[in-house]
């Protein structure tokens, strides 16, 4: 293409192309809210789904979580002392102190439960022979378990359970 007033040899002249035409720009048209405005503009949003996530499936009794408790402490290597009782004799009481005591301690879970409660931890108990309460059974993973009946003192259980942990 060349430009206006240029010549071509020979002494014609050329005469320019043409110019394209601009192409036409539409304005919208005003919106009768500025809100209207605003959301014309914007394109929407995508906005992710999150997938369900399986529930957690909780135990639906105490026993069932007391059982899930045993196994999570015996799968870390803690001890677990199970403490049968029933309320109201004295043995259970000076027995519950000794529990107690030792509740806090390091790599030690306490169950409290009932005679009902043998069969919920007959794989832990197995060969333990709980007949009567007050008893303490120490439990350690790969070691059988310890029964202790009647009145166990503070420090007596603290032996049994440093004996288990070794």
């Amino acid at each position: 293409m060349a430009t206006r007033g240029a010549r071509e040899p020979g002494g014609s002249s050329v005469a320019a192309a043409p110019a394209a035409p601009a192409p036409v720009q539409h304005k919208a048209a005003p919106a009768k809210h500025a809100a209207a405005a605003r959301h014309a503009t914007k394109a929407p949003a995508h906005r992710a789904v999150a997938k369900p996530q399986p529930a957690e499936t909780k135990p639906a009794t105490a026993t069932q979580r007391l059982a899930v408790k045993v196994t999570k402490a015996l799968a870390h290597g803690d001890a677990v002392v199970f403490f049968f009782t029933r309320a109201g004799a004295a043995d259970d009481t000076g027995t519950r102190e000794a529990v107690r005591a030792v509740a806090q301690r390091p790599h030690v879970t306490v169950v409290r439960a009932g005679l009902k409660d043998l069969t919920a931890f007959r794989p832990v108990l197995s060969g333990a022979g709980v007949s009567q309460v007050p008893a303490v059974v120490v439990a350690h993973a790969g070691k059988p378990a310890r029964l202790l009946e009647g009145y166990v003192d503070s420090g007596t259980l603290r032996q049994t359970i440093a004996d288990a942990l070794r």
